[in-house]
């Protein structure tokens, strides 16, 4: 993951994004998605600014790609489109990446992925 982000794809992050490899696919459909918006809006680009997670939840800030544009803001289409793709990334398992199962932890419904049920509480 550190090659295809930190090499690969330099050019599109401020900050190194998290590597945590439940996300990885969630990431690259983040990527995919900055990368199809810079190809149709030249004069418009956006990078990431910082990929993170926060609360165990996936975290994605867009900024502008030059200096000279910051002030305009990011556009709301790719900004609903990028909280979408980060949304989703709560439906897996930070560890393996598998898909969580609907269940009842100590009276709470809650989403979890079998393989890591203990250590999702540490």
């Amino acid at each position: 993951m550190v090659k295809k982000y930190l090499v690969d794809k330099v050019d599109l992050f401020r900050y190194s994004p998290c590597i945590i490899p439940g996300w990885e696919k969630t990431i690259d459909k983040a990527i995919a998605v900055v990368e199809q918006w810079n190809d149709k809006n030249k004069d418009n680009k956006v990078k990431f600014f910082q990929i993170k997670k926060k609360w165990s939840k996936l975290v994605i800030y867009l900024e502008r790609y030059t200096e000279d544009d910051c002030k305009d803001g990011i556009p709301h289409d790719i900004q609903l489109k990028i909280d979408s793709i980060s949304k989703e990334a709560e439906k897996f398992c930070l560890h393996c990446g598998k898909e969580k199962i609907e269940t009842v932890k100590e009276t709470k419904i809650v989403f979890e992925c079998f393989e890591h049920w203990d250590s999702s509480r540490y």
